[in-house]
């Protein structure tokens, strides 16, 4: 990890940390393994191989991890990594740093680059460090993808750049290569985040020199769709500004969700980031529009219920 950077013991639910490329290779391959094997089912004490499912095998665990139709593809986890770390080598970079996890039926990678060039300073020492979060599942209930996401130093808060920047999904089905397939990906993803840093260094200027008043905190944070609960978390957490900044706003919101949802998923916390994302690329007239609008729409229910 960087030098003089203290890192959490976990990140939006990761916790195995990693400081160098043969650390993250070793983490890969210890993921667990996974084979397909037949399906048999109990007709009336007779048992018969069903010809359209197959079993997904944990070998680590020695249990069954899902039946899927026979269309479906297995991606093992390995599989879908270690594209990642090659390419990583191939390109010189193997100064990165990140966590992964891996419960069995799934498993995450996220890779932070420390060349200065995929960081982003927003201001003398507050930098944001890009990286790429990968991800797959063996049970059929995630694709197998990866995103380019932000990590501000001085406060650990994660950003994700979907709706900013471009995200890959591999689905599970189809025949051609994932290794070839998501090695290609991540060619391009790594070649192009020194272009990407250059985006979200625009977005982010933005909306630092936009400054937005208490009076209209509530209808952003209703604006991205966050639950309420949430919200009213997040408006106490702010009650005491009368005014911050666009980029403010959102730190406040990305802070909440990566430190304060203890028992949230990755991929719940995840969604709620990119709902964050909503801050950065809307403005502040078009918030207040939506709440109008929200209101009008309560109105015309409680007279139809009359």
């Amino acid at each position: 990890m960087q030098d003089g950077i203290r890192f959490p013991k976990s990140l939006l639910g990761l916790t195995e940390q990693f400081s160098d490329i043969k650390s993250l290779e070793t983490q890969v391959l210890n993921f667990h393994k996974h084979s397909e094997k037949n399906v048999f089912v109990n007709l009336n004490g007779d048992f018969s191989q069903a010809e359209n499912f197959k079993g997904i095998y944990n070998e680590t665990t020695q249990k069954v991890d899902g039946i899927l139709t026979q269309r479906y593809k297995l991606i093992r986890h390995t599989d879908a990594m270690i594209p990642l770390v090659d390419m990583l080598r191939q390109l010189g970079l193997t100064e990165v740093s990140g966590y992964t996890f891996c419960n069995g039926k799934r498993a995450y990678a996220m890779v932070w680059f420390e060349d200065t060039s995929r960081q982003i300073e927003v201001k003398k020492g507050d930098i944001i460090k890009l990286g790429i979060l990968v991800s797959n599942s063996v049970d059929g209930t995630l694709a197998m993808w990866g995103q380019v996401m932000g990590l501000r130093l001085i406060c650990m808060n994660g950003m994700v750049t979907e709706n900013l920047i471009k995200s890959f999904n591999k689905i599970h089905l189809g025949e051609g290569s994932i290794t070839e397939e998501a090695g290609a990906f991540f060619k391009d993803l790594i070649i192009n985040i020194t272009q990407h840093s250059e985006i979200l260094r625009d977005i982010i200027g933005r909306n630092i020199g936009e400054m937005i008043n208490s009076k209209i905190y509530d209808e952003i944070l209703n604006g991205i769709n966050l639950p309420e609960k949430h919200i009213k978390a997040i408006l106490e957490n702010l009650k005491e500004f009368d005014s911050v900044s666009k980029w403010d706003l959102y730190n406040h919101v990305t802070e909440y969700i990566t430190h304060q949802l203890a028992r949230g998923s990755l991929e719940r916390r995840l969604t709620m980031l990119k709902f964050a994302n909503k801050i950065l690329i809307t403005d502040a007239d078009t918030f207040i529009e939506m709440s109008r609008q929200r209101e009008t729409s309560k109105k015309g229910e409680t007279v139809k219920i009359k």
